[in-house]
């Protein structure tokens, strides 16, 4: 290039940045209200308006509103150098040239981003065969854009030819020169280009995601009748995921509910498998209620811990979940418990008042010997096997009442905290004697029941 191309190369360059420079003023003033007024809904500010529709945008509108202050700032400052150019200078000319060249490129990539966000609101509003209330603003926003991108767009071409021809000149005159800032150049654009494909090669691996159906846990599928070109609607079942860990459902109310928390054991036994016990943990509980005819149960899943191939899904299936444990406690059963005003009591055979329990009302006195016997055991455990012919008869005078404190209770048995002593015979039911003696239920004391037996 000789030097009066050189030259005209300049000021083609003072003219273009004057152009820009009376442009860019009224630009920013848009942009910024295109950006960042409130004109669509009740959110901070159009941009992040728009980044609602698109959980890939999400983060933008806060990248935006920083970059808006750094180009704000970058070009307060090269208004300034503008402002007291030295037109004379060539070095101080070509200097803001290039620096406006690559300003331009700055802001074509801060209008591009924003242009996608209303492009894709526009497209999806088409889509949807919708109308939007404020349609006119989003056509407008839209339109404006993408003037400023053509507009930008031009003068980084502009620019870039302008820089082009000082480079070509100062090829001439210092080829080295020209080839080291070009190379520089051509890295800068390439690496501007190379942030700019890997920004949208993570944009479609976050879409490829929404391609795939992912399990949330390993098993197998069965059920699975879909084929290759069935059309699939929201929410349909395309088959059954069974998970390698065996997982029980059941139901309790809301009064068992209560004592029942996540990692407390459980035993589980299957109508199909009567011999069959499996230990189990809970391992959730739906914390919403379900009614139905009037009675409030929740659901809860129990891990099984034994992998049983017996088991099959779909078994009806029963839990004992073990709440609380205590051992080395007093049992007694829950019939043999009483209650008036004073409180709980039972009725204790006193055993130094038998008299009458050695007659014919046991055969031949053998189970008061067992009884004396048991007694002597160091367990101090007792155990009932009456004739189940007769009748035990006791006189008032044989029968103490025993008021106790009472702790822990299941469906059959309740743990004796205070009152009862391991050893002491107590009373389960009375008979009436007015009643037909025939209807009456034998067994008044527990048949073989241990008292004072650890309960887990």
């Amino acid at each position: 290039m000789r030097g009066d191309n050189y030259k005209k190369a300049l000021n083609d360059g003072l003219t273009l940045l004057k152009n820009f420079y009376d442009f860019y003023p009224d630009y920013l003033k848009n942009i910024y209200d295109i950006y960042f007024k409130k004109d669509l809904d009740n959110y901070d500010n159009n941009i992040k308006y728009y980044e609602y529709y698109n959980k890939d945008f999400l983060g933008k509108s806060e990248k935006l509103e920083k970059e808006y202050d750094r180009i704000k700032n970058i070009y307060q400052q090269l208004s300034e150098k503008y402002r007291i150019l030295n037109k004379d200078n060539n070095t101080e000319l070509e200097s803001l040239i290039k620096e406006t060249y690559n300003f331009s490129i700055l802001n074509y990539d801060f209008i591009s981003q924003g242009i996608e966000m209303v492009r894709y609101l526009k497209e999806k509003i088409v889509l949807d065969n919708s109308t939007h209330e404020k349609q006119s603003i989003i056509d407008s926003h839209y339109s404006n854009l993408s003037t400023y991108l053509n507009n930008f767009d031009t003068y980084k071409k502009n620019f870039l030819n302008i820089v082009n021809q000082i480079n070509s000149y100062y090829d001439i005159v210092n080829n080295y020169e020209f080839d080291k800032k070009s190379q520089e150049l051509n890295i800068k654009q390439k690496e501007n280009n190379l942030i700019s494909l890997k920004n949208k090669l993570v944009d479609l691996e976050e879409k490829l995601k929404d391609y795939y159906v992912y399990a949330p846990f390993s098993g197998r599928i069965a059920n699975f009748d879909v084929k290759v070109g069935d059309l699939i609607n929201s929410g349909t079942i395309l088959g059954v995921l069974i998970g390698n860990q065996k997982i029980a459902e059941i139901s309790l109310s809301e009064v068992d509910i209560a004592n029942v928390k996540i990692g407390q054991k459980a035993i589980l036994t299957f109508d199909a498998l009567p011999d069959t016990k499996i230990e189990g943990e809970v391992i959730e509980i739906n914390p919403l209620a379900e009614t139905e005819q009037g009675v409030v149960n929740y659901k809860l899943k129990i891990a099984l811990k034994n992998n049983n191939e017996k088991i099959k899904v779909g078994m009806s299936v029963e839990a004992e979940i073990i709440t609380d444990k205590k051992e080395n406690v007093i049992l007694v059963p829950n019939s043999a418990i009483k209650q008036d005003k004073e409180g709980k009591y039972v009725e204790v055979v006193l055993l130094d008042k038998r008299e009458n329990l050695t007659n014919s009302s046991f055969d031949k006195s053998s189970n008061i010997r067992k009884i004396r016997k048991l007694n002597n055991q160091k367990d101090g455990l007792i155990y009932f096997n009456f004739n189940k012919d007769k009748e035990v008869k006791l006189q008032p005078s044989q029968i103490s009442k025993k008021y106790i404190k009472t702790g822990l209770s299941n469906n059959e048995l309740t743990e004796v905290l205070e009152g009862l002593s391991k050893g002491e015979v107590i009373i389960l039911r009375a008979i009436n004697p007015s009643q037909n003696t025939k209807t009456q239920q034998r067994n008044l004391f527990t048949p073989q029941f241990r008292f004072g037996q650890p309960r887990r």
